[in-house]
This record gives C-alpha cells, structure tokens and sequence, in this order.
C-alpha cells in the first residue's frame, strides 16, 4: 500500500504521462536460519546462489527496461526505485540513461537480514547496502529512526530524508453525510446491538502485539457493550480464529479491500495498535494514517512516529506506555466510559487529517528532488 498510495500521488502531482512504472518482479527470498545444520549448510548454498542470479539478473532486467523504455519514448530526468536486497537494477538503469538515482531504503538490510532472520552473509549484504547507497543520488526513507540507523552505520545524512507513510485522501470522504450514512450501513450489518467498537487493521504479527488484542478482548468480555473487529491477516490468525470462534466478543474478517476496510473504520469507535516493544521501531505505521484519514481516534504503544506524530499534532490520551493485555483493557474501558476526553480525541484527529495524506508526501518528495 505505501508504493501505490505514493505512485498515485506522484502521478497527480507531476502527471501520469511523465512517470514510467517497471512490472518486472523483484521478489527476494531472504534466507531463514535453522538450527539443524544440515538444512543451515544447505540454507547456505541456496542463499549465495540467490544472490548471484539476483546480481545476473540486474543486468538483464535493466537493460530489458531501458529498452522498452527508449521505445515508449520515456526518458527518465529521475529514477525512483525501492531497494531489494541484490537488485542492482535500478543502478544500473540510471547509469544507462545518465540520471539521478533516488532510492526508497525502507528496511535496513543488515539489522533485517542477519540480526532479526540470522543470515551468516553479514559482509555481502552489508557491501551491497553500502553500495546502493552511496551510488544513489538520494535516499528516501519512511522515518527519523531509520534515517538515523542509515546515517550511524553508513553516513550519507546529507542526502538523506525521511517522508513517513500517508493515507489515500481519495479513499475517504470528506463529506460528513456520506461518511456518516456508510457508518451508519456498516453498524446495522455487524453491529446490530449498537456496540462500542475498538478495531485492529494490519498483518497479524507477534510484534504488531496480537497477543495483546487478544488478552484485551478476553478481559473486557463480560463488558456487553464493547466489542472487538480484527482486519488482517498474518501468521497469528490461528490465535485470532480461535478466539472469535469461542468468544461473542471479537469479529475477525480476515483481509479486506481498501474499500471495505475504509468502511469498517467508519464504522467503528477507537483503533488500537498494541505493538510489542522492540529495539528499533523505524516503521511507519499505515494503519495510523487510514485511521486518521477515517478521523477515528486511537490508542497506541508510545513508540517511534506514533510518538512523534501524536506529541506534535494530537496528545498523550492516544499514546500507551505500556500494551499488555490487561493496561490495553483498562485503557480501552477507561476511554469508553470517559465521553469528554473521547470527544476532544475525536476533534484531534479530525484536524490532524489533512497533514497526512499520500498528496503531501509527494508534494515534498518531488520539492526534496528538484534540490538535488
């Protein structure tokens, strides 16, 4: 969703007839660790055979595009590429047409790849970052957490900048009869008792705090007037499915179109993001920004650009220092039954709003751009 919510931003800001979108795919499949050494060893072999066809296949790719690009007529003042981990494509292609390199680097390739997932190429794939940085003209990252982690391990903080994620403003409504009739459809459909709804959109993963939604909903089930939506799917919906399946409480609907998810926003009274703390939070989270694009207010882990955004923009009341099951719950109850401070949440955020759209982002990524 960030790439396509940027590309439509772009083309609207600069003009669909003057971006050039490559549909070559540049799917990684990054190495997983294992204790059996024999699966290690051979985990081993199928990596640094990975990262020579990827390394090979830069070259073809790039020169299959820079060819069906001179013959589209599309000359390039800019290529925009994110990067993948031994893709040297977009290199490569900014070199043939003899323009500016801006790379999108939103994962910090050494720290993912052999701190969290173990891989043993810590020297290759700590050259190849070192590399596609220092050769691109610019990079763009999607927050002041990993911008800082790229300019401790590498430098280059003076052609960095940092542009977090946004929500698409063409998506939601700005018309408040309209937005409230969708409400208003969604609730008679899956919310016939009129229930208080806290809602969770995202990948259901152990560090996006499942765990806690989940233990959250088992606390407050007995309140009659609260219930739980889960958006999403992931790795946790196991946990999820068995829970909903054994509880009246919690509603999972699995993946859902923008479309629908946007409606059920609407539809739904607080969002919650439970993150697990961890040692580098560098994320940008889109779920906050459809959140505020929907104009619902939130409760957060005090972490990273939640942080940021809501001392800045919004208050302390959206920020949790702590989400375990249990403070989640109080929490989530203590901001039901408080209407006022609730009321004043929703005022927030409605505000906020119009800071946070894709359109904004690409206004400043293309201002970044021309300075360069």
């Amino acid at each position: 969703m960030h790439a396509r919510g940027m590309l439509e931003a772009l083309k609207r800001r600069i003009g669909a007839e003057n971006i050039a979108v490559s549909g070559l795919n540049n799917t990684v499949n990054n190495y997983k660790h294992s204790l059996e050494k024999f699966k290690k060893q051979f985990n081993r072999y199928l990596t640094f055979i990975r990262m020579t066809r990827r390394y090979l296949l830069s070259f073809k790719n790039a020169k299959k595009l820079h060819a069906l690009m001179v013959d589209q007529g599309a000359l390039p003042d800019v290529i925009l590429a994110r990067s993948v981990l031994y893709d040297y494509t977009p290199l490569l292609l900014a070199k043939k047409f003899g323009c500016k390199l801006i790379i999108e680097h939103n994962t910090p390739l050494v720290y993912e790849c052999c701190d969290l997932n173990k891989s043993d190429f810590r020297i290759n794939v700590r050259s190849f970052e070192r590399n596609i940085l220092s050769k691109a003209d610019g990079i763009y990252v999607v927050s002041e957490h990993l911008r800082k982690m790229l300019e401790s391990a590498y430098g280059f903080g003076n052609k960095t900048i940092a542009i977090a994620n946004g929500y698409m403003d063409e998506l939601f409504v700005s018309d408040t009869v309209i937005k409230e009739a969708i409400r208003e459809k969604i609730r008679r459909e899956f919310n016939p008792g009129n229930k208080w709804i806290v809602v969770f959109i995202g990948s259901l993963q152990v560090w996006h705090g499942i765990e806690n939604l989940i233990k959250a909903a088992e606390i407050l089930s007995n309140v009659n007037d609260i219930e739980f939506w889960v958006l999403g799917d992931g790795e946790k919906r196991n946990d999820v499915k068995k829970y909903s399946e054994s509880h009246m409480n919690l509603k999972w609907f699995g993946n859902l179109p923008m479309e629908n998810m946007r409606d059920f926003l609407y539809g739904s009274d607080l969002g919650v993001m439970p993150y697990n703390r961890i040692k580098h939070f560098y994320f940008s989270p889109l779920k906050m920004y459809d959140m505020i694009g929907a104009g619902l207010p939130f409760l957060g882990l005090k972490v990273g650009q939640i942080e940021e955004l809501c001392s800045k923009e919004l208050n302390q009341d959206f920020m949790l220092n702590d989400t375990t099951g249990c403070l989640l719950a109080n929490s989530i109850k203590s901001l039901h039954e408080n209407t006022e401070r609730y009321a004043t949440m929703k005022v927030l955020v409605s505000k906020a709003s119009g800071n946070h759209t894709w359109d904004v982002r690409a206004e400043r990524l293309v201002t970044w751009m021309s300075t360069l």
